[in-house]
């Protein structure tokens, strides 16, 4: 009976995951095209932004809406993660000796199935150019 009923909490989660990326991925979308669904699109609009937030109000032209509680803790915590994901991003920086040592390491497969170095493979092209030419 318990792991019938954390089963069934668990396809709950699964679900509303699923619905939440799905919302996540597509809404902006929905949003804009409503713009030519007459009466329907205004309905999906209202929809969309009633998921954000509640208390709709429209003032000096804006629209605004106090969000959701859910959206506090993205809001107060963005800028850290900012920082932790630009972290990641590769540095733009030339080729140092140990990438140039390295760079023959690299493998090609070949159209035949064959594998060749960086080098074997520049030095075929090479040969094929030159080939060609005469």
């Amino acid at each position: 009976m318990i792991h019938q009923l954390t089963e069934t909490r668990a396809k709950k989660w699964l679900e509303l995951t699923e619905k939440t990326f799905t919302f996540a991925t597509y809404a902006r979308t929905a949003f804009i095209r409503a713009n030519n669904m007459g009466k329907a699109g205004l309905e999906l609009k209202k929809e969309i932004l009633l998921a954000l937030g509640k208390t709709p109000m429209i003032k000096d032209g804006k629209l605004y809406i106090e969000p959701n509680a859910w959206f506090v803790p993205i809001k107060n915590n963005y800028p850290a993660l900012e920082a932790e994901y630009q972290g990641l991003e590769p540095t733009e920086t030339p080729i140092n000796k140990t990438q140039q040592r390295l760079q023959p390491l690299f493998v090609h497969a070949g159209s035949r199935g064959g594998i060749r170095t960086h080098d074997q493979l520049v030095n075929s092209q090479l040969r094929y150019r030159c080939a060609t030419r005469e």
